[in-house]
């Protein structure tokens, strides 16, 4: 009878909370909550596995009544009974799709997220037992908030003083001494918040690398908040943001106060920590603004939720159906739903569309990866499409009128990519020699003839404003100083480029960053310039 209950095995349940109830999660976090009683019947379950009789169940859960254990089955459940609790939980959908082993070093996380397990922090921590004393103390978190803030103030200043340490650039060595420096600050504040949850009672047994919406990125395996106060969970899912901010607040001040070069790496290093800190807020993905959110506000499934409301109002309005009973569908998580439901579909479209920037000094491979990246987003939104449909025919909509709403779906997707035109400006380099400014695109990016082009001085951050310049001719190839395209001072080292003339009536600075404002293009062709791209020599 275990085959059954495949899920029996990969859950956890908490102790009971004030309010008696008990928190069933899994690897992937929360999934619902049960009364006591019927959490003491699934965890008695549990102790029954690998092979599962629920009256064999039954009679250990009287046996336990009657011998007046706390925490147990007061009334007397039969072996039909534990077999239908067992059966309705089944049929949740968060726990029906549980099918890998929560052991598994390497997993996928629903929507779009791949996790690599690299330590177990639980086992890290407990040799340090004085931190936990030190995060409880209520001086900590004031203090930390003072550090964020005087961050903040750091960052606003380096950003509104154009002369800053923020607008210049750095060596190759140095460039890359702040990539690795960055991605040990986002791990810092991975393991921020598994020091602030065993600080406060709870285990978390997993820290990796992980691929979020095909974002390269760090996670923690925070479930056990939950089992935590709402204060207590929100400072959790805050730790690692406020780390980080700690960190940058450190190097903002280094910023005013260590040699010219240093000072920049300190300067970028903060603004960019707290830029990653800012996204990380947002509410409408799970990032650490959500899970925040639905700790203190002890809503567990509060983004599913929304979304779910959202749709069956949707469903609604376009066939004039009856409201689904027990839905609160208020104005404000209505609007929750559909942010959640668009967010994760931009992010997704501007790694896409971002790729060939980010990837541009691969050439031709950045063109190829690209491509793949567009093709797997366009199969995973007609998936969800098809979903979506499937979904309809389920909730009774009948297949008239689905099939008629799939087609208006269908058609209006067509529109969208093949008649309107998006903005298409390209991001480049500016390069200045004997024979004038050039704007330098890397990896075959193309736009068209002509144009007008924003000029800006060099710098890690982009720097001050220049001025408009005019595009002359089509792209021809060149060889170009590394420093007119990564925000590195000059050297000997150069790259293959591609090069448009410039007519700028002022003195342009030697290397820079350019904003070439071309037409703007439909998706079909901008998919058609990447397939040139491909194709192309």
């Amino acid at each position: 009878m275990n085959g059954q209950y495949p899920w029996l095995s990969q859950i956890h349940l908490s102790d009971a909370d004030e309010a008696g109830r008990v928190l069933v999660s899994s690897a992937a976090g929360p999934v619902l909550r049960l009364p006591d009683t019927l959490g003491r019947i699934v965890e008695e379950a549990q102790r029954s596995l690998p092979d599962i009789d629920v009256q064999v169940i039954a009679d250990r859960l009287r046996a336990t009544a009657s011998a007046g254990r706390a925490g147990t089955v007061t009334k007397p459940v039969t072996g039909e009974e534990v077999q239908l609790l067992l059966d309705t939980l089944g049929k949740n959908p968060a726990l029906a799709r549980i099918d890998t082993p929560s052991t598994r070093r390497l997993q996928f996380r629903r929507p779009f997220s791949i996790q690599l397990t690299l330590l177990d922090p639980s086992r890290l921590l407990g040799r340090l037992p004085g931190i936990g004393r030190i995060i409880r103390s209520r001086g900590f978190w004031w203090s930390v908030a003072a550090l964020n803030a005087v961050g903040v103030v750091a960052v606003a200043a380096l950003l509104l003083d154009s002369q800053s340490a923020l607008h210049d650039t750095t060596t190759v060595a140095g460039y890359l001494y702040l990539l690795l420096a960055l991605y040990l600050a986002v791990f810092v504040h991975e393991l921020s918040h598994a020091a602030t949850l065993v600080a406060y009672g709870g285990t978390s047994r997993r820290v990796g690398f992980m691929l979020f919406y095909l974002v390269p990125a760090f996670f923690c395996d925070v479930t056990e908040a939950w089992k935590l106060k709402p204060a207590e969970r929100a400072k959790v899912a805050l730790a690692g943001i406020t780390a980080q901010g700690n960190l940058a607040a450190v190097a903002g001040i280094g910023a005013f106060v260590l040699p010219r070069d240093l000072a920049t790496l300190a300067a970028t290093f903060c603004a960019l920590c707290f830029l990653y800190g800012v996204l990380n807020l947002i509410p409408f993905v799970k990032l650490d603004g959500y899970i925040a959110l639905i700790g203190f506000l002890d809503k567990p499934n509060l983004r599913a939720r929304c979304m779910h409301e959202f749709r069956a109002w949707t469903r609604t309005l376009v066939f004039r159906t009856g409201r689904e009973p027990g839905l609160p569908s208020t104005p404000l998580r209505l609007l929750f739903g559909l942010l959640c439901t668009v967010f994760p579909l931009l992010i997704l479209i501007g790694v896409v569309a971002a790729a060939g920037s980010y990837l541009s000094s691969l050439g031709k491979a950045a063109a190829w990866i690209q491509l793949f990246l567009a093709g797997a987003l366009a199969i995973w939104l007609l998936m969800r499409g098809m979903g979506h449909v499937i979904e309809l025919r389920k909730s009774g909509i009948r297949k008239g009128p689905a099939t008629a709403y799939a087609l208006a779906l269908l058609a209006a997707a067509v529109v969208l990519v093949v008649a309107i035109p998006f903005p298409n400006n390209v991001r480049a380099g500016l390069y200045t020699d004997a024979n004038g400014p050039k704007l330098v695109l890397l990896g075959g990016s193309t736009g068209s003839a002509g144009g007008t082009v924003d000029l800006f001085g060099p710098g890690l951050v982009t720097g001050s404003s220049i001025g408009k310049a005019t595009a002359i001719g089509a792209p021809a190839p060149c060889t170009v100083p590394l420093a007119a395209t990564v925000a590195v001072k000059e050297s000997d080292l150069t790259r293959e480029a591609l090069c448009v003339r410039l007519d700028y009536a002022g003195a342009a600075p030697r290397t820079g960053t350019a904003v070439w404002e071309v037409p703007g293009q439909t998706m079909a062709q901008w998919a058609g310039n990447i397939v040139g791209r491909v194709m192309g020599p």
